[in-house]
């Protein structure tokens, strides 16, 4: 087995080094492709008050990540009592940015049933990184909705607080799946 995992490196290996008299540094330098950021995009760094964590699943099951990672069968979940009002999320920006939207998928639609089975967010409070807030009302769907930002000063962090949920059938666990920025 050791024999095998050995070859496989040096073939690898083998892939990844110019050939033999042949200096990657005497090219021509490659051309730089810069891609123009995309209109909506999620923010570099999530943290949260707090995050669910069960017995029968890894710690880090429902972090507060999942909401940047383009997947809607992961989610955040609040880890409180109850229902999570006052818990937060909140995303940090290498430099300010001037958000014109944020897209959210207030709830986890893995299933049809987990998503009833979960509280999901009706109500939220957006802070910005100066202190000012403004809050939005959301529907109960499994997609994403676009929330408005009313406001043209950037902003350093935009921190999302959850004031009102719509309850789950099963669990007292608040869960969001989603969150992209939408930048002016």
């Amino acid at each position: 087995m050791n024999h095998h995992r050995h070859q496989s490196f040096l073939i690898v290996l083998a892939m990844l080094l110019p050939a033999a008299g042949h200096c990657a540094a005497a090219e021509a330098p490659a051309k730089a492709f810069y891609k123009q950021p995309p209109l909506f995009s999620t923010a570099p760094s999530d943290s949260a008050s707090s995050q669910l964590i069960e017995n029968n699943r890894p710690s880090d099951a429902y972090r507060a990540e999942h909401l940047s990672d383009g997947k809607d069968s992961t989610c955040w979940a609040e880890g409180a009592e109850g229902p999570g009002i006052g818990e937060w999320v909140q995303f940090g920006f290498d430099t300010p940015k001037p958000v014109k939207a944020l897209k959210i998928i207030a709830g986890y639609p893995k299933t049809p049933a987990v998503f009833q089975a979960n509280n999901r967010v009706k109500k939220v409070m957006i802070v910005f990184s100066d202190g000012e807030s403004q809050t939005a009302t959301l529907a109960d769907q499994k997609e994403f909705q676009r929330v408005l930002i009313d406001r043209d000063k950037p902003t350093r962090f935009v921190k999302l607080v959850i004031m009102e949920v719509y309850k789950g059938t099963k669990y007292d666990d608040t869960c969001v799946s989603e969150v992209e920025f939408e930048y002016k």
